[in-house]
């Protein structure tokens, strides 16, 4: 089976560009630039091993949960629908099936906190909790002793889980099951044997902590990419405007991203692997500057040869990628806030062989995209009326569209009333987006 090839980074960084580099190569079958994250995500695999490595009663079972939930979201994705065959939920259930050992019909007061309950289940609870006090009135007396008043009620039983990997045993079975679930998956990629090397999914393993994440595959390739900070910054506060990369306070970004490459550095099983080899670590300017010998890099920590790279460029031009690079020298403005990054992260500023000549901006048209989404924010929270706006049509539309399709059942009819301010607001939501326009524009 072919093995696990991905390529990751920190966020805006450039990983796509090993991606591009490696979608070159005949014999490594890649599936884009899509995400799959399942490892490493918030209630993915790691989240759900650190639960089952505390064993907390509680804690155990809403992590198998939650896991269970993601799954359910992220099968829903094309993506993985497109690279798993559709069977990515229906291998994760027979994961769970294999390293919980117990489960059970239970309840505690956060036992469907995953689940959808609708307004009339609601209701229905309620009501059944209130005749269950009451059948139980006068039959509360116990022959055990109690210290508390406790009162039974009414629970809505739904599946519990457990498992506590208490021993070195178990926490070698989990790994092993853990491998053979992703081994399963990446067999439904329907990637045979004879014509590919290596499966290509990006970001299947993260670029900090990666140690504990290469555990959960058989022996992965893993390429980290980082990009200079300077670049970052200024190319995330103009163009981007990503808000995972704090870059409208440049102290907050300075801290921000020390802190995320301090595991490189401090984690010795995770420095260990980057020195021994195990893991390559490129920089993204490296692809641009000094293609050649990334390349020779890529081709050397992969095991794939130079004659492979049959689609050479097709996929990503240096020539072109260039313009990508030493972005900073473009906006004086900013000039100030990169000599704070130039002071405080000169370790991971990139040198740069050549300096790059200003672009002219004259035609240019550009903004701070903080700046933009800080006006959009300050609108949310100035006023109420902007809360329903978005969710209108949306209402409208799903409203009408029950009420055309059952007709025929009086409990879902819409009243009188309901038809009128529906259509109220079908026709004051243009007015409403008007007056924020000329409020905030």
């Amino acid at each position: 089976m072919p093995t696990l090839l991905t390529s990751t980074g920190y966020g805006n960084t450039g990983s796509s560009a090993a991606t591009n580099i490696l979608e070159e190569f005949e014999l490594v079958k890649s599936f884009g630039n899509a995400e799959f994250t399942f490892a490493h995500e918030p209630d993915g695999i790691a989240d759900l091993e650190n639960s089952l490595l505390e064993g907390h009663r509680l804690k155990t079972d809403l992590a198998v949960k939650r896991f269970l939930k993601l799954s359910q979201d992220l099968s829903a994705d094309y993506n993985y629908r497109n690279c798993f065959n559709g069977k990515f939920e229906k291998i994760t259930k027979e994961y769970i099936k294999s390293v919980i050992p117990c489960d059970w019909d239970g309840w505690w007061h956060r036992s469907d906190e995953t689940e959808y309950l609708s307004e009339r289940q609601k209701k229905k609870i309620k009501i059944l909790r209130e005749l269950y006090s009451l059948y139980l009135r006068d039959n509360t007396s116990y022959g055990l002793y109690e210290p508390d008043n406790w009162q039974p009620t009414y629970c809505p039983l739904s599946k519990e889980y457990y498992a506590n990997l208490h021993s070195l045993e178990l926490k070698n079975d989990f790994l092993k099951k853990t491998r053979n679930f992703t081994d399963k998956l990446l067999k439904e990629t329907g990637v045979k044997d004879s014509k590919y090397k290596y499966i290509l999914l990006d970001q299947a393993v993260p670029p900090i902590s990666f140690s504990r994440y290469l555990r959960y595959f058989t022996s992965p390739k893993v390429i980290i990419v980082d990009r200079e900070p300077r670049d970052l910054y200024v190319m995330n506060k103009v163009f981007w405007g990503s808000a995972y990369v704090p870059t409208n306070d440049i102290h907050i970004f300075i801290k921000w991203y020390s802190q995320t490459r301090q595991s490189r550095k401090n984690d010795l099983s995770d420095l260990n692997k980057i020195e021994s080899g195990e893991v390559l670590f490129m920089q993204f300017e490296s692809f641009i500057y000094e293609y050649d010998s990334s390349v020779k890099k890529i081709i050397n920590y992969t095991g794939l040869s130079s004659n492979e790279h049959k689609y050479k460029l097709k996929h990503f031009n240096p020539d072109l990628s260039i313009k990508n690079t030493q972005v900073f020298v473009n906006y004086p403005e900013l000039q100030n806030d990169i000599k704070l990054i130039e002071q405080n992260l000169g370790e991971y500023c990139y040198n740069f062989p050549y300096t790059k000549d200003k672009t002219e901006k004259k035609e240019e048209k550009y903004f701070f995209m903080d700046e933009i989404n800080q006006k959009f924010h300050k609108m949310k929270k100035s006023s109420k009326l902007l809360k329903g706006t978005r969710k209108y049509f949306l209402n409208i539309i799903y409203k009408y569209t029950r009420f055309y399709r059952n007709t025929h059942d009086p409990n879902l009819r819409i009243n009188l009333f309901s038809s009128i301010k529906i259509f109220l607001k079908l026709i004051l939501c243009p007015f409403e987006l008007l007056y924020y326009y000329l409020k905030y524009f």
